[in-house]
């Protein structure tokens, strides 16, 4: 354990104090280090390749991604369309469901996902993301 007396004013003396400090410190084991860089970098860059395949989709898997979707918005402005007058399965049906999913998609985007505020007496910061 380094004991220390009461920093100096002496720039030369506060010099040498950091030196004397630096070479008591460890020493930096090579293992430590994976092409210049810490080891923390192979698995990051591993885990963001998997998801770059991941993300990687067939035609069949966006086809029924996209039917699963449309049988959501069917199921939930169905029922209001209907109510409108709208016979189901018919265009203006169909065009009924699809305005009412534009108009709540509108709708919500435009409401922050989340807010940050930080400040101190007088003077308040908010962000919203």
């Amino acid at each position: 354990m380094l004991h220390r007396s009461v920093p100096s004013d002496n720039p030369t003396a506060r010099i040498g104090e950091l030196r004397s400090l630096r070479e008591n410190l460890p020493a930096t084991d090579a293992s430590n280090f994976v092409g210049g860089g810490p080891t923390m970098t192979k698995p990051i860059v591993v885990l963001a390749a998997a998801l770059a395949l991941a993300a990687c989709a067939t035609p069949e898997e966006r086809a029924a991604q996209a039917r699963a979707e449309m049988e959501a918005m069917m199921a939930t402005y169905g029922p209001a369309c209907e109510r409108l007058g709208f016979k189901p399965d018919e265009d203006r049906w169909r065009d009924c469901v699809l305005r009412l999913a534009a108009r709540d998609d509108l709708r919500y985007s435009r409401y922050p996902l989340t807010s940050t505020c930080f400040g101190s007496r007088g003077f308040i910061h908010c962000t919203a993301f």
